[in-house]
């Protein structure tokens, strides 16, 4: 039976749920370092503050599988020369990975930001470590656009960084 997903801005009495998901040194793995690991109830508290003190469209969203938090999924605006595009930022709790989950996630995102956002270019950076992080991208239409080898450091091991991304479609 496929998982009831649901995305939808985070609030205030998620922050348990999300730092429960979110404290596990394997999603911290495909993270860039400013994402706190170990993460705590804090973390969520200030993640959350931060998305309500936003003003214009929604960008950040909670994924949620048969009502139980279990990921977020952002856009990031691009700003002056790069403004219209963005980037996508995800991230699932271990227990919901090889579900399909984020492959949905990302392809609601993606509708969404056609519709609602004004950009032209939707992209990822991803670790050339996250192999499933790779194919979930690739599952939703986006393209290898560049490699940078051995720019990222993560946890003491040089990687290449691999920008994916997609077009918005000439007929919408």
């Amino acid at each position: 039976m496929k998982p009831n997903l649901f995305l939808r801005p985070p609030k205030i009495e998620d922050a348990i749920d999300l730092a429960r998901e979110a404290n596990d040194p394997a999603v911290a793995a495909g993270l860039r370092d400013y994402f706190p690991s170990p993460y705590s109830v804090d973390d969520a508290l200030r993640f959350i503050e931060t998305i309500d003190a936003k003003t214009g469209p929604q960008t950040d969203f909670l994924i949620t599988v048969d009502g139980e938090v279990a990921g977020v999924m952002g856009v990031f605006l691009g700003q002056d020369v790069y403004r219209y595009n963005a980037e996508l930022g995800y991230w699932l709790g271990k227990r919901f990975w090889g579900k399909g989950i984020t492959t949905a996630a990302i392809a609601w995102t993606i509708d969404y930001a056609w519709r609602t956002l004004n950009v032209e270019r939707l992209y990822a950076e991803v670790f050339s470590s996250n192999i499933g992080s790779q194919r979930v991208l690739e599952k939703n239409g986006l393209v290898e656009e560049f490699r940078l080898e051995g720019v990222v450091v993560k946890d003491s091991k040089r990687l290449d960084m691999i920008c994916y991304g997609i077009r918005k479609p000439t007929d919408r």
